[in-house]
């Protein structure tokens, strides 16, 4: 294969993807009707509504100021574990399989094209998307209801998407950096030699290449 196949493979596969997201988005966001969305606290300085303007956070939430930061940062700690365990686990499973099929250009250029554009959306424009998706394709025609809520915060179903927008992006950049470390190590004379001793492939990863890209990802 020429350095220029090889070279145009992952802007290919971008130019592909770019093109599938500009057809199917748009229908996708003409789809659902703008809904109406619960205001918090301070809504009531909106017009027509005085009831909570000038009032400080500890009483429009009923809360002390330290139970108010005790609580933020409680949800921001469960956030960041939680996204950190994604990202380290798919992250690297992603890395590896595209450091692994690095010779496999469709394959290789899917995976670390998909990882590049996902690493270059902010966690909100994900949150945004995630919504949309709920909003159109997660409804009960029957019972009106969606599989998982698009507004709140809680430790059950309302957890899901947060996590999932804030663990996307860096989901993609630990698959790329694992990509990267991995595709390194693969071409060392330890890993030429284990190939050489007809070692299974998934084991000489695990427990041959692994070890030596995981500080990086750390």
């Amino acid at each position: 294969m020429s350095i220029a196949v090889r070279a145009a493979r992952i802007p290919a596969v971008a130019l592909v993807l770019w093109a599938l997201f500009a057809v199917i988005v748009p229908q996708a966001m003409t789809q659902y009707a703008a809904y109406e969305m619960r205001f918090g606290p301070g809504s009531g300085c909106r017009a027509g509504f005085t009831r909570s303007c000038g009032e400080s956070l500890t009483v429009l939430y009923e809360q002390s100021l330290p139970g108010l930061i005790a609580e933020a940062s409680l949800r921001s700690l469960v956030l960041l574990i939680g996204a950190a365990a994604i990202a380290l686990t798919l992250g690297v499973f992603l890395g590896a399989v595209a450091a692994m099929l690095r010779r496999r250009a469709l394959a290789s250029g899917l995976v670390l094209a998909a990882t590049g554009l996902t690493a270059a959306i902010p966690s909100f424009f994900v949150a945004y998307f995630l919504q949309i998706a709920v909003i159109v394709f997660g409804a009960n025609q029957v019972t009106g209801t969606r599989f998982l809520p698009v507004q709140g915060f809680g430790y059950d179903e309302h957890i899901v998407l947060p996590l999932l927008a804030v663990a996307i992006p860096t989901l993609a950049i630990t698959a790329q950096l694992t990509a990267t470390r991995v595709s390194d190590v693969m071409d060392a004379e330890f890993v030429t030699t284990a190939n050489a001793k007809g070692l299974f492939q998934s084991w000489i990863v695990r427990v041959h290449v692994l070890p030596h890209a995981l500080p990086v990802v750390f």
